[in-house]
């Protein structure tokens, strides 16, 4: 499949992240945590915008109403397009200094959900992280507690099982999930994938149930079938994947977003497109993106 890949965007994140593909307006967004920016690109036109700004971006999905909501490093906030302004609901993290959210997705009823990680390496080895859950009307929740890294969220397609990374113990879990309340329970290991190389980072699912995700520091994306037998992975000529997403107009378009943070100057050399923007059309097809309703 490596000759198959395109390199779309020389972007050169530090740490690319939280790939979201709009239906409405056929644009991918993504975000470089550590570079405090994120971006929106048209693969119809090849018109691509960076934005800017003062705070870093963990994750970011798409409104109903409009512009974006994001899990920040002050907290969860909205984000205006026009006026290029964030307008901050809630900060769980203000009294938390050491702690940052890292990825996000929405689910089926419009909720934005969340996990945090220490800023500090020595610490991120400590069941520290804490998952969180925004209601559209801006009221947030604690939903679990007791990661040490959490990464990709997703859902099957039958919003009956919620999966979540946790990269530092190289594991995915499953919880159950009820798509009315929004409760999860249940927590249980779903995939222990320390036998494969790299550390599990974002994941998307496509229509079928299968899951796709990214191996940070495994250099390919790995795809499980819904009982978590390892099908087949998609080899990168980069180190660090950090996340993918399935997206174009018939959603059967893999994007797949990449970082160079970790990577020392000999590394960065023998790899010039760390931290670039990658496509691969596939033979399956991803669900479309839920919008955040508040």
């Amino acid at each position: 499949m490596l000759s198959d890949l395109e390199h779309i965007l020389t972007s050169q994140d530090m740490v690319g992240e939280s790939p979201v593909w709009s239906v409405n307006e056929q644009a991918l967004y993504w975000v470089d945590i550590l570079g405090c920016r994120f971006h929106r690109y048209h693969p119809a036109s090849g018109t691509w915008d960076t934005y800017t700004t003062t705070v870093s971006i963990g994750a970011i999905a798409l409104r109903a109403s409009g512009g974006l909501v994001m899990a920040t490093g002050q907290g969860f906030a909205t984000y205006d397009l026009t006026t290029r302004r964030f307008a901050f609901l809630a900060n769980p993290l203000a009294a938390l200094p050491d702690m940052r959210f890292n990825d996000g997705n929405v689910d089926c009823q419009g909720r934005f959900w969340a996990g945090t990680v220490s800023n500090l390496p020595e610490r991120q080895g400590l069941l520290l992280g804490t998952l969180y859950r925004l209601e559209p009307n801006g009221s947030m929740h604690v939903m679990d507690t007791g990661y040490a890294l959490i990464n990709g969220i997703g859902w099957s397609p039958d919003t009956t099982h919620m999966y979540i990374v946790d990269s530092m113990r190289k594991g995915i879990y499953c919880y159950d999930f009820d798509a009315a309340s929004g409760a999860i329970a249940h927590r249980q290991m779903f995939l222990d994938t320390s036998a494969e190389m790299g550390v599990p980072d974002g994941l998307t699912v496509d229509q079928e149930g299968a899951l796709w995700v990214a191996f940070w520091d495994g250099w390919k994306i790995v795809n499980y079938d819904p009982s978590g037998r390892r099908v087949a992975h998609i080899d990168l000529p980069v180190q660090c994947p950090s996340s993918c997403a399935f997206g174009g107009r018939y959603v059967d378009e893999l994007y797949i977003t990449s970082a160079w943070e970790e990577l020392n100057e000999s590394q960065r050399t023998s790899q010039p497109f760390a931290g670039d923007l990658f496509r691969l059309k596939m033979e399956r097809r991803g669900l479309p993106q839920p919008l955040f309703l508040g």
